[in-house]
């Protein structure tokens, strides 16, 4: 009874497992092996999709120095994103509740699974252009209300409490 106890409360709380570690490792060789690949194929490059968004597809000449243009992008669309969310607060309000449920309850896949919810927050912030927003871009950071919650309201369906942190 004690083994099992202890099982299940050894992810949570102490130092990452070997293997959380090594497969954090594998994803992070991966993605670089990825970047250094794309540069030794000649692949487009951030500089090329920079250039596509602001020229609407190379239909406009190149920009010199797009990079302040972007910047100018990122503010004016995460000051509208943040305006609309405000308005209709649902999907904050369910990406914080997941984010919540995923690390409280999930142990070290929880971590990862904020991570790849992460990555359709950057997908979105690769493109800030507030007329493509959301659907297709960042459908991964719906994986936080999807699987979050539910872990979330676990303890509730089972005829538990939601432990509240601590005021």
């Amino acid at each position: 009874r004690h083994r099992r106890r202890a099982r299940r409360l050894r992810g949570r709380g102490g130092p990452a497992s070997r293997d959380v570690l090594a497969l954090a490792a594998v994803g992070l060789a991966g993605a670089l092996v990825t970047v250094l690949l794309a540069r030794l194929l000649h692949y487009p490059s951030e500089a090329d999709s920079l250039q596509d968004l602001l020229t609407d597809h190379f239909n406009r000449p190149d920009r010199k120095h797009p990079w302040p243009e972007f910047w100018q992008l990122q503010g004016n669309f995460w000051v509208e994103w943040l305006r609309r969310q405000a308005w209709q607060p649902m999907f904050v309000a369910a990406l914080a509740a997941g984010a919540w449920g995923a690390l409280r309850r999930g142990g070290a896949v929880g971590g990862f699974l904020v991570a790849a919810a992460c990555t359709g927050l950057l997908t979105q912030a690769g493109h800030p252009d507030i007329n493509i927003w959301g659907e297709r871009l960042i459908v991964l950071a719906w994986l936080l209300p999807v699987v979050g919650v539910p872990l979330l309201l676990e303890p509730v369906v089972r005829g538990g409490r939601v432990p509240l942190p601590a005021q």
